[in-house]
């Protein structure tokens, strides 16, 4: 059944992503990176099957991503064509560098840039020995045998404390990776290897504190996926160099996947024989890491299918919609809590409809995933209203990367992060957050005021003695 998904999947991706192209005439949309991350997360969940390390994707599961599929086929293309009619129709279009990249005032961007780099690179240090001083100070709901196991632990089951601060003062990552992306595109960067290593190294530290991989993931997005779509507005390049710029990132990503595996098996040393007084069925036919060929990235890869294998399981039995769109809407619920619009109650969560507590009895490997956004879309709106839900939700994330790509720092940053939404579809629903209100502003604040300030004070004082030159003239006329 998984591989019938898998084929269809990919047939319907690449009939998707070529309309689109056709209509808009660029491969990088929001479309392309939801079938990217589909085709990654079913083959992965493939081969996590066959090697015992995740259980197989039940019937149920596979027809809510077939549904899901079917939205955001029909998402996708209304709104490419929606944005071709609004600006004129269907027309080649022409590389060109946008203008405010080539406004770029680079010594100012430079230093910002570094400034921004070591802040977060010091950020990063003083929030991970904040977390190392907690631990042996709280008590964990299970015994955990490792160093990197216990951090995380730590995080997911006690009061995160001032962590909460660090990780709203880790949004000027997310101006770092923008503003990084431009710069190495445009090629308008020195000392690219020394702030692009300080960079990825403040990321990993900053993950290692919370003891998770997902925002290790979620920060490279963001540059790689932001340098890729402004270098593809770029006139000049070519594919040969387009593909040297890729290579020379190519060793930084090694790295991050490598940091990505270590981290998962240095936390994965635990008691699981109960939690919170559940008695978990540990089979001893699960795979063991010496059932997968050593040369095979299997943490890695059991990331990415594990949310897949447990999308039918979490959405089995959840009961009538009672949600009123709390889990996609959660950033509006939260904000209107805050000004005592709504109660606390009123805005808070409730999982426990997800199930997690049955399937971590049956089966541990499945237990604690978030289960892709289908889980959530389906308690918010209904499994009868999948198909549309997921259009519409597709529909917002591919119009609004068209509206906002080319207009500056920030709507290149707007345009990632609907890529991003979709791209993680495959985990969870992204919309808004404090990290990424908080980018928005400081990258509003940054273009205003210091990336373009002093190419805008050149401009004046031009015009002033263009003024002055021609009044000049006319005297002696």
């Amino acid at each position: 059944m998984i591989l019938s998904l898998l084929n269809i999947t990919i047939c319907l991706g690449l009939v998707n992503v070529l309309i689109c192209y056709v209509l808009l005439q660029r491969v990088l949309t929001p479309v392309f990176f939801y079938w990217l991350a589909w085709v990654i997360g079913i083959g992965s969940a493939m081969l996590c099957e066959y090697w015992g390390l995740l259980p197989p994707v039940t019937d149920f599961g596979s027809s809510i991503i077939l549904k899901s599929h079917i939205g955001c086929f029909f998402g996708s293309i209304i709104a490419s064509l929606l944005y071709v009619l609004m600006t004129g129709g269907i027309i080649k279009r022409k590389k060109s560098i946008p203008v405010w990249v080539s406004r770029l005032n680079q010594s100012n961007a430079q230093r910002y840039l570094w400034k921004v780099t070591l802040f977060i690179g010091a950020l990063s240090i003083f929030h991970f020995l904040y977390r190392v001083s907690l631990l042996g100070s709280v008590e964990l709901p299970y015994v955990a045998t490792t160093f990197m196991s216990n951090i995380r632990y730590s995080f997911l089951f006690t009061d995160i404390g001032y962590t909460r601060y660090f990780n709203l003062l880790m949004s000027f990552v997310f101006v770092a990776s923008t503003l990084l992306a431009v710069m190495i595109a445009n090629n308008k960067i020195a000392n690219k290897r020394a702030i692009i290593s300080i960079f990825i190294l403040a990321v990993i530290i900053h993950s290692m504190a919370s003891g998770g991989r997902h925002f290790i993931l979620t920060a490279i997005f963001y540059f790689i996926v932001g340098f890729a779509l402004i270098y593809n507005e770029i006139q000049k390049n070519t594919i040969s160099k387009v593909l040297l710029q890729f290579k020379a990132l190519f060793k930084y990503l090694i790295v991050v996947v490598l940091v990505f595996m270590v981290i998962g098996n240095l936390r994965s040393g635990r008691d699981i024989t109960s939690f919170e007084g559940e008695v978990v069925n540990i089979s001893k036919e699960y795979a063991t890491a010496a059932s997968v060929p050593a040369w095979v990235p299997s943490a890695v890869i059991e990331y990415a299918g594990v949310s897949i294998a447990a999308s039918g399981p979490m959405s089995e039995n959840i009961s009538e919609n009672d949600t009123y769109g709390k889990f996609t809407f959660a950033f509006i619920y939260k904000w209107l809590a805050k000004f005592g619009v709504l109660s606390s109650e009123m805005a808070s969560i409730d999982e426990s409809e997800f199930n997690r507590t049955e399937i971590r009895k049956t089966d541990f490997r499945i237990g604690w995933t978030q289960g892709t956004a289908l889980p959530y879309l389906i308690a918010d709106f209904g499994i009868e209203n999948l198909i549309l839900s997921m259009g519409i939700l597709v529909f917002f994330l591919q119009f609004i990367f068209l509206v906002f790509l080319r207009k500056k720092l920030v709507g290149l940053f707007i345009a990632v992060h609907c890529c991003y939404a979709s791209f993680f579809l495959t985990q969870t629903i992204v919309t808004i957050n404090g990290q990424f209100s908080i980018a928005v502003m400081l990258l509003l604040y940054a273009q205003k005021n210091i990336i373009f300030r002093q190419a805008a004070k050149t401009t004046n004082n031009k015009q002033q003695t263009t003024g002055k030159l021609s009044s000049t003239i006319r005297q002696h006329l």
